[in-house]
């Protein structure tokens, strides 16, 4: 799994509370808790289905088409990456699937120029709060 922490920052805020630290103990306190922080940093791939049907009509900007997909951890405050199979591919440029994702409440939402012809399949990936900065 890629980790979303840069990870020369990281050494630097670990010399940097090394050297405030007065005992070894709370050096190794800390630096437990940052290991911990980059553990809990990796953002697992999630399965990704994107029916045919079920997509409803938008009134703007070019992609008139949009569907909602349950995604139950995301937030509208969280961005998302998305990888779709190999497999969807002719089938995503045919719809003119747009390049960006929406984040909602529970949710994640495509927009297209068409409706797709067939399920698109892939995986995403959610940046918890990327979206705030």
């Amino acid at each position: 799994m890629k980790k979303y922490l840069d990870d020369a920052g990281v050494k630097a805020l670990e010399a940097l509370l090394r050297s405030l630290c007065l005992t070894q103990k709370d050096g190794q306190a800390i630096y437990g808790v940052l290991e911990a922080l980059a553990d809990a940093s990796e953002f697992p791939a999630a399965a990704l289905s994107i029916p045919a049907t079920g997509w409803k009509s938008s009134t703007s900007g070019p992609y008139k088409v949009y569907r909602d997909v349950a995604a139950a951890s995301v937030t509208a405050a969280d961005s998302v990456q998305v990888a779709l199979a190999a497999g969807s591919m002719a089938a995503a440029s045919a719809c003119g699937l747009c390049p960006t994702v929406e984040t909602l409440a529970g949710a994640l939402r495509f927009r297209a120029v068409s409706a797709p012809k067939s399920t698109l399949s892939g995986e995403y990936r959610i940046l918890k709060g990327a979206q705030g900065g």
